[in-house]
């Protein structure tokens, strides 16, 4: 789906689920992220949260190897975006232990992202995935 058709998301974080409309706009015309329990209040942390899931950069692919490992990793969290209701993808974020990982290591994990657009499992960089796995507890409120 085209990003400008998204109509909504769901974001599943182990059994916490937090749904957000898209429906109201702000004072430019530009479609914003909001809680359809407030009527669809727009949110200026979601907005920042979801650009943040938007700017998320994938490194590499990974291998066969890797893949095996990856099917019994657990998600960091799911992300259903939706297009007149209906789910259009879903970006599932997982990290595993970085095997290379010292006390110098900026992260101890690697992250992975995989969605029906992406196909097979993506490396992304861990400096884009930290400050949005740091905001999951605020978001999910």
């Amino acid at each position: 789906a085209n990003f400008d058709e998204l109509s909504g998301a769901r974001l599943k974080v182990g059994e916490k689920v937090k749904e957000f409309d898209r429906s109201k706009r702000d004072d430019k015309g530009a479609l914003q992220w909001g809680d359809p329990g407030d009527q669809g209040k727009i949110k200026a942390s979601y907005n920042s949260w979801i650009g943040k899931v938007q700017k998320l950069r994938v490194v590499s692919f990974a291998t066969s190897e890797e893949e095996a490992q990856l099917a019994q990793a657990t998600p960091v969290m799911e992300l259903a975006v939706l297009a007149d209701g209906k789910e259009a993808d879903a970006l599932k974020v997982l990290k595993t232990p970085d095997p290379k990982a010292d006390a110098k290591s900026e992260s101890k994990e690697i992250y992975w992202a995989t969605s029906s657009f992406l196909g097979g499992y993506a490396k992304l960089s861990a400096s884009r995935v930290v400050p949005i796995e740091k905001d999951l507890p605020t978001i999910l409120e």
